[in-house]
């Protein structure tokens, strides 16, 4: 049973293991390393005046305010602009902690810039308490600081001197960006310009490109335009980004609101111009998949058209819709929900601490089900969403619920022997099939939940639920195939490097979607459909697979397929230092759970052709397996 873990559900439950052994402290010495990320354009700001820090304020009261003795012995200021929704704020403040801890006694002091107009000093104090802010956080009013030293970005960091000249700004490390996640930094751009202004020697590498969001400066909007928030954003705002973008969502920051769309519509500009969200990696015609959240062509054009004409409010369309602050705003993000037939509960809570790796964590839920039950719809419900990167559900036959096994700590071979239900990564990925087609969990049957968290700065509690929608009258059975390869073999330093896997069906049926799955050096995947007949067809095309966005691909139609055709998957893998979230280029990649490590799976959700009840399904489980046309090509069948 080891290998059934190995195969299939490290796929999923061993990834996202995002910051194992992180360093605590960088090193002292600078780092012999590749070379560091591309370089901003240097500042054409003036020189920065000093004495300016000895009059800020910190949020939280007089007893945090910097001490005028520790700024005149001071060697140099390291300014942090942060963000108090911006989830690299968050994701880096411990390590700037870290930081403050290993060089405030060596003449350094720390800023922690709050520089966004959407906040006040309440919430920057709430901000700084939460995360346990060791040094002064300030209210940058109407943006003078971030004008002065011409910072755009959180976190952009900039460490000055006391005759005011910028030593160094850019990225704290190169652990976490947009678009990448990783376990450990592998250039410590802020700890390495420190300790030569310890050393009083030049600061080898001045600055870096900063990753992170826009700051949202303080401005005037038009009241009206070509294009206005109420009559042609907020629409937009409502369809495509409200259902992630609003509270308990899991998302950074909320769009609920004109406020909202205004103070962020710097970082709306990049994230819709670069296509980055709302999150696809697919490519192709629109209409294909039911869960597709890509805008339209005119939907893109007009956000970008609001943003460059000031992001223009405009007025609302009758009075009724005259609401404070959320006068046309997705209140109504989306129609009330029906409540699900079936809640399962995590009995209990998880503690997930602030920082750090936390291993995989299993819960039993909190019920047996007395009957067979067909599921045609999951809504999984995070206890604490900001830390939760994904949930599988695993559905454990009562075959293999030997008595007293809910009461005991689950091992590898336990957790291997459960049926994937569903898998959680965004409320897109949820399991949600068409009427007649459900997933069956017998009678007597248990779910475990498996879980992955990501600590994000603080402390939390989490305690998930998933709500299960019943399919009353099932026509079909809906199982799980994987394609894929176990003997991948990534050489060091290998930019596209390409692998393969195929699955040959032994009946007709029909494909109701597609997940493919690699880690940090996934670059591109391919599912092909090669029918008996010799015509084949791409059906899902990734060519910007995004291992922090994991998506699951559902048809909005079910795909045909004959009895004899093969699903052949087609990845490749960027293991290059190009790559920001490569772990080690350097090294020679092969199969394993750990996300340091690579997958190649093609995950299939489909139906056989023999009736939902039909026994014969069975014969298709987990523990058969099949060797394909060569040795390293693995078919496992769900």
């Amino acid at each position: 049973m080891r290998i059934l873990r190995l195969l299939v559900l490290s796929a999923l439950a061993a990834c996202g293991a995002n910051n194992t052994h992180a360093p605590s402290v960088p090193p002292a010495a600078p780092i012999a390393t590749a070379a560091p990320v591309a370089a901003a354009a240097p500042s054409t700001a003036q020189r920065f005046d000093w004495s300016r820090l000895g009059r800020l304020h910190d949020a939280r009261g007089a007893d945090h305010d910097v001490s005028q003795q520790q700024l005149a012995s001071a060697r140099a200021a390291v300014l942090v602009f942060v963000g108090t929704e911006c989830p690299l704020t968050r994701a880096y403040l411990p390590t700037l902690g870290q930081l403050y801890d290993a060089y405030a006694s060596q003449g350094i002091a720390f800023f922690a810039v709050y520089s966004n107009v959407q906040d006040g000093e309440s919430s920057i104090a709430a901000h700084a308490s939460k995360y346990g802010l060791r040094f002064p956080a300030v209210k940058d009013v109407h943006n003078e600081l971030a004008d002065a030293l011409g910072a755009s970005t959180t976190p952009e960091t900039l460490v000055v001197d006391p005759r005011g000249e910028v030593l160094y700004r850019g990225l704290v490390d190169d652990q976490y960006g947009v678009a990448y996640h990783n376990v450990r930094a592998r250039h410590f751009y802020l700890a390495t310009a420190l300790d030569a202004v310890i050393a009083g020697q030049p600061v080898a590498v001045a600055s870096t490109r900063p990753q992170g969001c826009s700051i949202a400066r303080e401005r005037s909007a038009p009241t009206t335009g070509e294009v206005t928030y109420v009559r042609d954003v907020a629409p937009i705002l409502k369809r495509r980004c409200a259902g992630c973008h609003a509270p308990g969502r899991g998302a950074p920051m909320p769009l609920l609101t004109y406020e909202d769309a205004f103070a962020w519509s710097a970082t709306i500009r990049t994230q819709v111009s670069s296509h980055r969200m709302p999150p696809w990696g697919g490519e192709g015609p629109r209409g294909v998949f039911a869960n597709d959240p890509r805008m339209e062509d005119d939907e893109s054009r007009t956000l970008l058209e609001w943003v460059d004409e000031g992001g223009p409010r405009g007025e609302p369309a009758s009075a009724d819709a005259k609401q404070p602050a959320r006068e046309a705003a997705a209140t109504d993000a989306e129609a009330p929900a029906p409540e699900p037939d079936i809640v399962v509960s995590m009995p209990h809570p998880v503690e997930v601490k602030a920082t750090g790796f936390m291993d995989y964590v299993h819960v039993w839920g909190d019920q047996t089900f007395d009957r067979d039950t067909w599921v045609r719809a999951v809504k999984t419900m995070p206890g604490a969403p900001e830390v939760v990167h994904h949930v599988v559900m695993l559905v454990f036959y009562p075959e293999d619920l030997t008595p007293g096994i809910t009461k005991k700590p689950p091992t590898d071979e336990m957790v291997g022997r459960g049926r994937i239900l569903s898998v959680y990564t965004t409320p897109m990925s949820d399991l949600n099939l068409p009427p007649g087609y459900a997933r069956k969990i017998p009678k007597g049957s248990r779910i475990m939940f498996e879980i992955h968290y990501n600590p994000n700065g603080a402390a939390r509690r989490d305690q998930s639920r998933i709500g299960l929608y019943l399919e009353r009258s099932p026509q079909h059975r809906v199982i799980d195939v994987l394609a894929l390869n176990t003997e991948i073999d990534i050489p060091p330093f290998a930019p596209n490097h390409e692998e393969k896997s195929t699955l040959k069906m032994p009946l007709s049926g029909e494909v109701l979607g597609l997940f493919p799955h690699m880690h940090l050096r996934g670059k591109d995947f391919r599912y092909e459909l090669a029918r008996p007949d010799g015509t084949k067809d791409t059906i899902l095309w990734v060519p910007r697979y995004d291992f922090q966005l994991s998506e699951f691909y559902r048809f909005e139609k079910p795909l045909r397929f004959e009895k004899g055709s093969v699903f052949e998957c087609t990845a490749h893998y960027d293991n290059s230092a190009a790559n920001l979230g490569n772990p080690d280029p350097s090294r020679e990649v092969k199969w394993d759970g750990q996300t340091i490590d690579e997958m190649m799976i093609g995950f299939v959700d489909l139906t056989l052709d023999l009736p939902a009840d039909s026994k014969e399904i069975d014969k298709y489980d987990i523990k058969y397996f099949s060797w394909l046309e060569a040795k390293k090509r693995t078919a496992v069948y769900r």
